[in-house]
């Protein structure tokens, strides 16, 4: 539960910051910015990623190697029950929040299908190169359309 709560904790930090970033948008004279911040979001993502894998790596190490060494940061944040019991609940709600979102798109990638005999329930007309969405795929437009 400590790598867990770890995890939670690195994404709300990521979360936090990206909101903070996307609110810069609404700045005046903050046009300069923006490419900054398009370029240090996604290593940052990777960044907090990797540092929350390098800690589930080290405790799967040391686990295998029969070490009863507690990892400090780990150890700490899953130390009360109060905290298990907390990152427990986020977890479960993740994973509702995330079986609902994987069932929405299922079911919006039905309504509106693509190159179909029969006709559509829903049509999303969008344009690729007009608003450089690039490799962005289909089942993301029908999901937040």
């Amino acid at each position: 539960m400590g790598l867990t709560l770890l995890g939670e904790l690195l994404l709300l930090g990521y979360q936090v910051l990206f909101v903070g970033l996307t609110a810069l948008i609404y700045v005046p004279l903050s046009d300069r910015y923006l490419h900054v911040v398009n370029m240090l979001l996604p290593g940052l993502a990777v960044g907090l990623v990797a540092v929350w894998f390098a800690v589930w790596i080290a405790a799967v190490v040391l686990a295998a190697a029969g070490s009863s060494r507690r990892l400090a940061v780990v150890w700490r944040l899953g130390r009360t029950r109060r905290r298990r019991r907390v990152a427990a609940g986020i977890a479960s709600v993740g994973a509702l929040l995330f079986g609902v979102v994987v069932g929405t798109t299922l079911y919006s990638t039905t309504l509106a299908r693509e190159r179909d005999e029969r006709p559509a329930r829903v049509y999303v007309l969008y344009d690729r190169h007009a608003v450089n969405l690039g490799p962005t795929p289909r089942w993301l437009m029908t999901l937040g359309s």
